[in-house]
């Protein structure tokens, strides 16, 4: 196409001058222009009828005139009805008359008939930087765009691209493209997957499948053959499922990919305390039947194992499809920080108005260690503040049993009480994925950042193996921790042991129950809570049960249990019984294997047995035809199999065990792409802002002029208008008055001044409005120090 600088500089079209084809001709013409400094287009060509190209006429991109602007007003039967302006245009052509008419002759020859190099145009200096914008010079190469799909496909933007790409070409006055040019082609390539979106995305989990084993996916249609749900984990995370899947976090996020379907990952954490993926799913809406469906999917991938406890919000369709699936089995818990975030909703300006109300509702919250503290603290600080009968507090304690942490510390949680590792995923999620990322994208980068994990969990493994944590003190039981416990959880432990030194301990019945206080009482901030803890000691078993139920929430002692261990001489000195193998080195070693290497024992090695078992049926009822073929004959052979395991397994020479015929699998299934969903979180792109952020919003703005808090700006600051006023109002009023006594009219200029006294500040407001974006978070206390 374009001259890359190689080109000789004496090109000069002639009368009679041949060419082999057409590509020679356009690419002889543009270079001329290039060279000469304009720009080209093709204006008219002649086919004969046998279809063969004759003449072909090449013009200057200036010939012509430029299209007239469109009338903004138009006629009809009523009236005239004014159109939406179109935006204006600069007018880029002359009637510029320079042209080369090309013939071909009987011999296949291309000629020059006729030219005309006169312009009337100023002509683009000798300058690469100014040349590489003329329309028919500009391309991008195959290299480059070989370059910008990869770059995509990591989700860089296309100003990136562009540096990346102009550095290796020494600088951007090489590039013969430009933004724009690169957002087209990544369109073009994205129109590519128009229909068959969902088909790419399975044909990429399919050869997922060819690398990984264990990799899984299943794809719910509806009945006109759309993909509805889509579920898909790999085998890794359904190998460490098995060794950290006690505690699930699972929440939707939204407007992750163009048909807005939400994104619903299942997470854990690890035995770094890293949050980790345990599968994930597209869904087309929020309702029980959908939920159901993931949720038994994902069970049965999971080889039935059911997790201890499973964190969400407060979504009734999945409360309800927890109820259905994981039958009373499984703990589950609402996140407290969105029960925290609608109270907040509710209680409006009392939430955060009463002066030390919010503060002591949280505390009340986080430090009540029973349930009886909880209840009787509750109605104590509700009582107090005079909230006792607030109809969202009232409901807010008859589901209590849901969200406060009391009624769950017993319970294994690996220390989360919200859905704060999902939050953060999900805030990940939007650096890899957009509002316009098809299926296919969404799969490959999906992929992409769980590999991201899988190599941060790596690091952190050699960081373990590789590194010696420097001790606190040589403590036997800080030095035991540090040989059994990850570099995470040791800086966990070793952060309560240095809490050891600011306590005491009381005893209170003979190596059985103990009290740790503080060493120093400070001023208790508020006056039910309660510093002091008990811990039971059981000397024969090794064991101590702390009142705050640390390590049953954790995993790992508290200490307040470690002190009173450590104050009667218990050995050993860290009982094997408090060391869980989640929270060791090697607790992952299992998930680096497949599924059928693995060594098992008992109820594990039944669940590989059923998980194996599982695989081979999705094999089945992922074939075509399923709800017909294939389903019948699974049915009738696994009903002569369950007969013949009834009477006792058959020898291999045993003539009448019965022979299942093989089904050849054809090709797969195809879905159509699904549509735009229309669930709760994809209408609206932008997060609701409640009035609480309106009223915190205003309530911490900081005026410039009076330097005071008080909600309110500099346009709106009732100092500056008493100023202005006493500066300006009098003179002005005494200007009309006089006029008035005079009978002289006020001019409209004095009329307009007096207006705007009284009317700019509003009409200020309703052009730009107030910046209500900020927004208090909801802090959860972290340490109860901070309550005295």
């Amino acid at each position: 196409m374009v001259i890359d600088g190689k080109a000789e500089e004496n090109i000069e079209p002639q009368v009679g001058m041949e060419f082999a084809s057409e590509k020679h001709v356009y690419n002889f013409y543009n270079t001329y222009g290039y060279i000469t400094g304009f720009s080209i287009r093709k204006q008219s060509r002649y086919i004969n009828t046998k279809g063969i190209k004759m003449n072909l006429r090449m013009v200057c991109s200036k010939e012509g005139k430029s299209r007239k602007k469109r009338k903004q007003m138009e006629e009809t039967i009523g009236g005239l009805i004014e159109k939406t302006p179109e935006k204006e245009r600069s007018m880029q052509r002359s009637e510029c008359k320079a042209y080369c008419q090309f013939r071909m002759h009987k011999d296949g020859v291309w000629r020059i008939t006729s030219l005309h190099k006169d312009h009337n145009h100023q002509l683009v200096p000798n300058t690469p930087s100014k040349k590489r914008h003329l329309k028919s010079h500009k391309y991008i190469s195959m290299e480059n765009r070989t370059r910008i799909e990869l770059l995509s496909q990591q989700n860089i933007s296309a100003n990136q691209m562009r540096e990346i790409i102009a550095d290796e070409s020494g600088g951007k006055e090489n590039l013969h493209f430009s933004k724009k040019d690169v957002n087209n082609h990544i369109t073009r390539v994205k129109k590519r997957l128009a229909g068959v979106d969902v088909n790419a995305m399975l044909d990429f989990f399919r050869r997922r499948q060819q690398i990984d084993a264990d990799f899984f996916f299943e794809v719910e249609p509806d009945e006109d053959n759309v993909a509805k749900n889509i579920f898909w984990v790999d085998g890794r995370s359904r190998r460490a499922y098995l060794e950290f899947g006690d505690v699930i976090i699972f929440d939707t996020t939204y407007n992750t990919n163009k048909y807005r379907m939400p994104f619903a990952p299942f997470v854990g954490v690890n035995h770094h305390q890293q949050s980790v993926f345990f599968g994930c799913a597209l869904v087309r809406d929020e309702k029980k039947t959908t939920f159901g469906w993931l949720f038994k999917t994902w069970l049965r991938v999971m080889g039935g194992k059911k997790p201890k406890t499973i964190f969400t919000d407060q979504d009734p369709a999945m409360k309800a499809a927890i109820e259905v699936v994981f039958r009373g089995d499984t703990v589950h818990r609402v996140c407290i920080w969105h029960v925290l975030r609608k109270a907040r909703d509710h209680l409006g300006v009392l939430y955060g108005n009463i002066e030390g109300f919010r503060d002591e509702f949280i505390a009340v919250i986080d430090f009540s260690w029973t349930i009886a503290d909880f209840e009787t603290n509750w109605h104590a600080t509700l009582k107090k503040y005079k909230m006792d009968e607030n109809c969202h507090l009232e409901l807010m304690f008859k589901k209590r049993d849901e969200w406060a942490p009391a009624y769950f510390r017993e319970s294994f949680c690996a220390g989360m009480s919200t859905t704060q590792r999902s939050e953060s995923m999900n805030a990940a999620t939007k650096i890899w994925f957009g509002a316009n990322t098809s299926l296919y994208d969404f799969a490959t980068r999906f992929q992409k950042m769980v590999e991201r994990v899988y190599e941060r969990e790596s690091d952190e493994d050699f960081r373990t193996m590789n590194e010696i944590p420097p001790l606190l003190s040589g403590d036997a039981v800080e030095v035991e921790a540090r040989k059994v416990y990850t570099r995470s959880i040791w800086k966990l432990l070793k952060g309560k042991i240095t809490k050891t030194i600011a306590l005491q301990v009381r005893e209170v019945e003979r190596e059985k129950l103990y009290e740790v206080r503080p060493a120093i009482l400070k001023s208790n901030k508020y006056g039910w809570f309660k510093p002091n803890r008990m811990v039971r000691i059981n000397l024969a078993n090794a064991k101590a049960d702390c009142e705050c139920k640390g390590f049953s929430y954790q995993g790992v002692l508290c200490s307040h249990a470690l002190l009173v261990m450590r104050h009667v001489g218990m050995e050993p000195f860290l009982p094997k019984h408090y060391i869980l193998n989640r929270w060791t080195p090697d607790a992952n070693a299992n998930a680096k294997k497949g599924i059928n290497d693995r060594c098992f024992e008992g109820n594990d090695l039944h669940s590989v047995k059923r998980n194996a078992l599982s695989k081979r049926i999705d094999t089945i009822m992922s074939m075509p035809n399923v709800l017909t073929t294939a389903y019948d004959l699974a049915c009738e052979h696994l009903d002569d199999l369950i007969e013949v395991l009834k009477g006792g397994v058959h020898g291999e020479d045993d003539e009448d065990e019965p022979k299942l015929k093989v089904v050849k699998k054809e090709d797969d299934m195809k879905f159509s792409d699904p549509p735009v969903s229309q669930c709760k979180g994809s209408r609206k792109p932008t997060r609701f802002k409640a009035p609480a952020d309106v009223r915190d919003a205003k309530k911490m703005r900081t005026c410039s002029y009076c330097h005071k808090k008080e909600g309110h700006n500099m346009r709106k600051c009732p100092k500056k208008e008493e100023d202005e006023k006493a500066s300006k109002g009098e003179e002005t009023i005494s200007i009309q008055d006089d006029k008035r006594k005079r009978r002289e009219p006020i001019s409209v200029q004095d009329a307009s001044e007096d207006e705007s006294e009284f009317m700019s500040e509003d009409d200020e407001d309703d052009v730009h409005g107030e910046d209500q974006s900020g927004s208090e978070s909801d802090a959860i206390y972290g340490d109860e120090e901070d309550l005295f």
